[in-house]
């Protein structure tokens, strides 16, 4: 684990529910109200560019927490910023076992 003095930021980490229509496929997830975890929030140093030169990675950023079961669809909220996980999460081990997780985030909202 991360000592927890490293973890510098008290987030809120929600993940999505989903219902089913009429047709049984998964309706638009929703968030609910969440679960205070500690982490950090790190830019990322690389930039990605579109077709159309775009900037990309503009508001991307590394999750670094000892929280565990983050799944690729959660949203971290960060004071009014909201962020949602950018693929999977890595789970990374020790000697011991589960370390740290660390998870790719992108500014959706805030």
């Amino acid at each position: 684990m991360i000592p927890e003095r490293l973890l510098n930021r008290s987030l809120t980490w929600i993940e999505p529910t989903f219902g089913t229509d009429a047709y049984g496929d998964d309706t638009e997830p929703t968030y609910g109200a969440g679960t205070t975890i500690t982490g950090r929030i790190d830019p990322v140093a690389t930039v990605e560019v579109d077709d159309q030169t775009r900037d990309l990675a503009a508001g991307t950023r590394l999750l670094i927490t000892n929280t565990t079961g983050i799944s690729s669809r959660a949203r971290i909220l960060d004071g009014s910023t909201v962020y949602e996980v950018d693929g999977l999460p890595a789970v990374l081990d020790d000697a011991t076992g589960a370390h740290h997780t660390e998870a790719r985030l992108r500014v959706v909202g805030g």
